[in-house]
């Protein structure tokens, strides 16, 4: 046990300890065995913990900032250049205010500055963009800057609004026919009680008493300073002093005209939760905002692609009064009156919040004009982490376990240096070079003997050449054993007669024929004939010249006293044939005979567990690598494996989520199949060398069966138990030195097979576990974005659904359902208020379910974010529509009167469109062109339809065609005119495609309207869409689609979007009417869809990539193959090395009821492995069993135990025969 520490030689030692039936033990031994017992238990369990922590541990990639150096200008601060240093004496930003046309205006020759700001507001500025943190709206850099993908810090500009409902607060109309337009809400008379009696503002008109309101009351955004309110006609010259404190006061009123009919029509009043003040011909909002300007430092987080606000400050009441400027200018009332309108008519619980964001952000894109860039800090860059996850149980025992072998290695050596102070002394006689006298300590000596059996042979084969004494003190142990260099002594193995007459199977003395000179049998020693307290095996009980006292009934042979047997199979030669000992037994004797039956089932067990094991490992690891190897790799075998170096598999994960930001965890599994391997490879290594020892064993048999072969020499054999019995590196180095060395016995052929065999079972071990350790060295993990299907049903598609518009019916009108009569005129979805909301969210972007994309010319409807559709690719079905327009001012005739062409070169005004086609356009119903360029006639904003020679749309809608010419074709045609009062040729440039008038804009255009059937797709990696196939809708649906523009509902979308290209941007102005038409058509006709299954529906997913070097992952495959195969080749060697078996008498078993045979190979082998056969050949005992111990398989059943006959073992010196001193076993006889 103390030599090996295997798994085998402990279970032995236990066995023995746990049996009912031994010998009583020292306290020594059970310390050993308990000490050993815990040394190995702890060793295993520092493989199982680790096993445990591969399991268990987990490695997270995260995204980290990494600091970095940049001068990146994305901050932003106010400009002084742009309204010149604060100047208290006048108004703010005095250089941008001037005087044109009666007006005071704001930036009036720098439209630039509007259009920046709308730029922003919408989300296309390349420079500038807004960012809504809470309840806050900062500036930030806009796409162009590619700030993305770094992080950093910014000083910028950031705007909150705080806004209450003024309606509750103001004086009421007291006529009681007001009170029944609705049940909560009266016409405001003024807002006296609420501090401000001239608000609502107005000029002219009055209210009536029947709730009709004639004031001319306009959307205007108000500022309030002190006692003074301003911003109405002449921005901040209505204040004496223009310079606000901050936070501003500010008052709102905003004017929806004919909005309260349209509610009140459908049935459905304003109750409490609508903050809007009911006229009948009128919707306004009264609201005052507190507007909080301030001084943010923000920082950007490229790892969630997001803004965050870390300091405010309020900003200086100076520059709080220059920003606030283009709002009293009312630079963007118009702007925040349309993008309010579908929440104060169809979610008017959501105004006031709504309103505070907007003007927030209004208020911050239209003052972002009057700032510059500046630099920003603290720069990092976003970089993969991968963080090691360690649960804190196994990784604290593994610790503790390795802090206890520390320990236990102090404990030990402290205790062994202290514990005997005892030496031999070595006269200079004994030394190897005589000079001088030695001293060898005591615990030295007395631990070779307990972890090595080399001391033991040589104490019992002593050698002839007087040289025993010193040997026995010598601290090299293969100087301990005699080697007779002629191989005058040479050990066999087999059957002997021994000194009663019984065949026992033992060791053989066995002298080559031409050198032989004993030809006797090892000394059979029993220890009655030892004197108590005398030498276990003295001198004269050995070879040796001098005379010896054998055992009663032993034959001496005449060159040596001692018991004699001959070899297996081989003649007596030391004695004459009268007096060969004959057996006085009438009994049957032990045999060795021929038969098929062949090793027993433990050893094909043994090899079929080292294939378990190590074969097993291999297979796992080699089928896990294919099962899960990463597609994207593809499937040439091997050589993508060859050709990148790396094995990429798919490994387990788990994952907080689909975006880059979010942690994944990884699990290596390939490292926790290789530390499994490189623990456990120990023990099919000693099953390995155990099945060699059969080999091993075969050829010893051989051996013994013909004298003239070489057999082992007793430090040979004594090497064999010790390399084949624990197969540590010592001893397999003690080996390696004494096959290596000049002087020595010759070796036969199968010891020097043996050692290279145990030596590439050792170096195999450990390429293994050096494999192991390159493995895990080399290993990593990445984490990569791939598509993964999904097979749930996902409804992302979109279609047409005729529920609101009911089945196709050539007989009726389009969507004849939503067709209804009020008075003389006809509506579409006209008391729907729930369409109205769905389609005025879908045009204004906030629908979570529905959301408008303009790809490449075509509008298309795709899910909105409420669908969470973001981290899956699919592909889906929805429609689309494609505008192509033309303008029509150059087709049409003009005024002929002179002053018209000096409004502006090309665009003077229009009559008609005869010349186009168009005679009754633009198409209008009363007044007249003058000749000076004034337009009197009701032109409005309206979309027509075209069909054949039928032009309708104004007034009546679709009911402006016959129910048989209802339907257009795919494409259909259509007129667009817009017009836009108040805005004269002398606020546009040249390259302006519109109609000038003197009091008003106009643009005439024909646009082909295609109605699309289309197949798109989402890509999740980039969160985009790209439109795959497309192709024609039927007539009818076209049609049913058309339908909302005939009716006038995209007039004003139209309009605004129109608004900021018409005066200053011309080029674009064509190319944005066909955008905004078709996205405006494609979100009326959103609430007519219903969602439908998607398909090539997949999920872009976070996924750890294990990537495990082609070279240690091959190398510790193919060493765990050779394993297994080594095994069956062994196994299979061994079953055919050797066909003997041992006949045992009935009366030599253990039941006694019948005879048995024994496969000679076993008994071979267990005297190989372990030295217990030798101690039971040196002991027999006195029970008379010996014979049959001798041919035991069991090491524990061939060695007699009882210690009241056999009597306890020391150590230490004692007197040889002659006197002389020797180190060894001492017998102490049982009192």
């Amino acid at each position: 046990t103390l030599g090996s520490g295997s798994l085998i030689s402990i279970l032995n030692t236990l066995r023995y300890a746990l049996r009912s039936r031994r010998a009583k033990a020292p306290r020594l031994f059970k310390e050993a065995v308990v000490g050993v017992g815990g040394i190995y238990i702890l060793t295993h369990a520092v493989g199982l913990i680790d096993l445990w922590l591969h399991i268990k541990s987990r490695s997270i990639s995260v995204l980290r900032g990494v600091p970095v150096e940049s001068e990146a200008f994305y901050g932003i601060a106010y400009n002084e250049t742009s309204c010149g240093p604060f100047n208290m004496t006048g108004l703010p930003c005095q250089n941008l205010i001037s005087n044109q046309r009666g007006g005071t205006y704001w930036a009036y020759d720098k439209p630039w500055m509007y259009l920046e700001g709308f730029d922003i507001i919408s989300g296309v500025s390349p420079n500038l963009s807004l960012e809504q943190v809470g309840n806050t709206a900062i500036l930030v850099p806009g796409p162009s800057k590619e700030f993305k993908s770094k992080g950093f810090s910014i000083n910028t500009q950031g705007l909150h609004v705080e806004c209450a409902n003024l309606r509750d607060e103001c004086d009421r109309l007291s006529s009681p026919l007001a009170a029944t337009l609705t049940r909560s809400s009266i016409p405001v008379t003024n807002c006296s009680k609420a501090g401000y009696p001239d608000f609502p503002y107005y000029t002219s008109g009055e209210l009536r008493y029947s709730g009709w309101d004639d004031r001319n009351i306009q959307s205007l955004v108000l500022g309030v300073i002190g006692d003074e309110m301003g911003g109405m006609l002449r921005g901040t010259a209505d204040f004496s002093s223009g310079w606000t404190s901050n936070p501003t006061n500010t008052i709102v009123q905003l004017r929806w005209k004919n909005a309260t009919w349209a509610l009140i029509t459908a049935g459905n009043d304003i109750d409490d939760s609508n903050p809007g003040a009911t006229y009948s011909n009128a919707l306004d909002l009264y609201a005052k905002c507190t507007m909080a300007y301030l001084d943010v430092i923000a920082q950007y987080d490229p790892i969630g692609t997001e803004w965050v606000i870390k300091e405010t400050s309020l900003s200086q009441s100076e520059l709080a009064s220059i920003l606030w400027t283009p709002m009293i200018f009312q630079l963007w009332t118009d702007d925040l009156r349309y993008a309010l309108m579908p929440y104060i008519t169809i979610q008017p619980s959501q105004a006031i919040d709504t309103l505070e964001s907007l003007m927030a952000k209004y208020g911050m894109a239209y003052a972002a004009p009057l700032t510059k860039f500046t630099p920003a800090s603290n720069f990092t860059t976003p970089q993969p982490i991968a963080l090691g996850v360690y649960p804190t149980a196994p990784t604290l025992l593994l610790v503790g376990c390795l802090y206890i072998y520390s320990l236990a290695a102090l404990v030990i050596f402290n205790l062994s240096c202290t514990s005997n102070n005892r030496i031999v002394f070595v006269p200079r006689r004994l030394t190897s070079k005589k000079k001088k006298d030695k001293e060898k300590p005591v615990l030295k000596l007395v631990q070779s003997w307990l972890t090595d059996p080399l001391p033991f042979i040589g104490s019992t084969f002593p050698g002839g050449d007087g040289q025993d004494t010193a040997r026995s003190v010598k601290s090299d142990h293969l100087q301990r054993v005699y080697d007779d260099l002629l191989g005058s002594a040479k050990v066999g193995i087999g059957l002997l007669e021994g000194g009663n007459g019984d065949m026992i199977f033992g060791l053989v003395r066995q002298s080559r024929t031409q050198k032989r000179r004993h030809g006797c049998a090892f000394p059979y020693v029993h220890e009655d004939i030892i004197p108590q307290e005398k030498a276990l095996i003295p001198r004269s009980n050995v070879i040796d010249p001098s005379p010896v006292v054998m055992r009663k009934n032993s034959i001496a042979c005449n060159q040596a006293p001692g018991p004699v047997s001959q070899s297996l199979g081989s003649e007596l030669e030391c004695l004459p044939e009268s007096s060969q000992p004959s057996s006085t037994h009438q009994q049957p004797q032990l045999e060795i005979r021929t038969s098929q039956r062949r090793l027993g089932i433990a050893s094909l067990v043994s090899a079929l567990s080292v294939c378990a094991i190590t074969g097993g490992m291999a297979t796992l690891t080699l089928g896990w690598l294919c099962a899960f190897r990463d597609s994207d790799e593809g499937s040439g075998g091997v050589l993508p494996v060859l050709r990148n170096g790396s094995f990429v598999i798919t490994e387990s994960s788990k994952s907080e989520g689909s975006l880059p930001s979010q942690p994944q965890e990884e699990t290596l599994r390939i490292l926790m199949f290789s530390a499994f391997a490189g623990h456990l490879v120990s023990l099919p290594s000693t099953i390995l060398v155990t099945l060699l020892a059969y080999r091993v064993a075969a050829n010893w048999l051989r051996a013994s069966d013909n004298p003239n072969d070489i057999n082992l020499s007793p430090l040979q054999y004594g090497l064999l138990v010790r390399t084949l019995g624990s197969g540590n590196v010592v001893s397999l180095y003690e080996s390696l030195r004494y096959a290596i060395r000049s002087s020595r016995a010759d070796a036969p052929g199968f010891f020097k097979e043996a050692l290279v065999s145990v030596t590439g079972i050792y170096l195999l071990t450990y390429v293994v576990s050096g494999a192991d350790l390159w493995l895990h060295g080399s290993a990593r993990a990445v984490s990569v974005r791939r598509t993964i299907p999904l097979e749930t049903e996902a409804t992302y598609g979109i279609t047409y659904s005729d529920i609101k518009c009911g089945p196709f019916d050539e007989n009726k009108l389009p969507c004849q359902k939503l067709i209804e009569t009020v008075g003389d005129r006809i509506y579409w979805a006209w008391t729907d208020l729930k369409m109205h909301l769905r389609l005025y969210s879908a045009i204004s972007d906030v629908n979570p379910y529905s959301k408008l994309q303009y790809i490449n010319g075509t509008a298309i409807l795709v899910p909105g974010p409420g669908t969470d559709y973001k981290s899956r690719s699919f592909t889906f079905n929805t429609h689309g529509i494609r505008v192509q327009c033309a303008n029509l001012r150059d087709q049409c005739n003009r005024l002929s009167a002179p002053y018209a062409q000096f409004l502006r070169p090309g665009g003077g005004p229009v009559t008609n469109c005869s010349k186009a086609g168009y005679p009754d356009f633009p198409y209008y119903t009363l007044g007249e062109l003058e000749a000076s360029g004034f337009d009197g006639r009701n032109i409005e904003t309206l979309v027509l339809g075209v069909i054949g020679n039928t032009m309708g749309g104004m007034i009546n809608g679709t009911g402006d065609f016959s129910s048989s010419s209802g339907r257009t074709p795919n494409p259909a045609t259509t007129l667009v005119q817009l017009r836009w009062p108040n805005v004269t040729a002398h606020e546009t440039d040249e390259t302006s495609p519109g109609v000038a008038y003197l009091n008003a804009l106009d643009l005439y255009a024909k646009c082909s309207v295609a109605y699309l059937d289309v197949v798109a797709k989402h890509d999740s990696a980039e969160d985009g869409w790209r439109i795959a196939e497309v192709n024609l809708s039927s007539r009818e649906l076209a049609s049913v689609f058309w339908t909302p523009l005939m009716f006038q509902w995209a007039g004003p979308d139209v309009l605004q979007a129109l608004k900021p290209y018409i005066t200053n941007r011309g080029t674009q102005v064509i190319e944005n009417l066909e955008m905004a038409l078709a996205k405006t058509n494609m979100g009326l006709i959103s609430p007519l869809m219903a969602f439908i299954p998607a398909s090539n529906v997949t999920t872009t997913r976070q996924v750890a990539l294990g990537l495990y070097p082609a070279a240690p992952t091959i190398l510790l495959i193919g060493c765990l193959y050779i394993f297994s195969l080594a095994a069956l080749v062994m196994v299979f060697v061994a079953y055919i090395s050797n066909s003997r078996t041992i006949y045992v008498p009935r009366h030599l078993t253990r039941d006694e009821t019948q005879d048995e045979e024994r496969s000679a190979l076993d008994v071979a082998q267990t005297w190989l492995t372990d030295p217990l056969p030798y101690i039971g050949w040196l002991f027999p005992g006195r029970d008379g069993r010996e014979v049959a111990r001798s041919v035991e398989s069991d090491p524990l059943q061939q060695a007699y135990d009882n210690d009241q006959e056999m009597g306890k073992l020391r150590i230490g010196l004692y007197s040889r025969g002659d006197g002389e001193k020797i180190f060894g076993l001492i017998n102490q006889t049982p009192r």
